[in-house]
């Protein structure tokens, strides 16, 4: 019987992206990203916002009809 024995060598992660160019490009795209879901958050909070305070108004306005 034969045995496969590999020897799995750890993933040394921080060797990826060892290029200057390359590790400035991919930060750009992170940063960018991060920009993007900032931006879509804070619009959310916004008409959350917006919401809590408009619906009871409005709940008022029709109860007064």
């Amino acid at each position: 019987m034969m045995t496969n024995q590999a020897h799995s060598v750890a993933h040394e992660w921080w060797k990826d992206h060892s290029d200057p160019a390359e590790q400035r490009a991919f930060l750009a795209s992170y940063r960018a990203a991060q920009r993007t879901e900032r931006a879509v958050a804070w619009r959310r909070n916004v008409m959350l916002g917006f919401l809590a305070l408009a619906v009871p108004i409005l709940v008022r306005l029709v109860s007064t009809l």
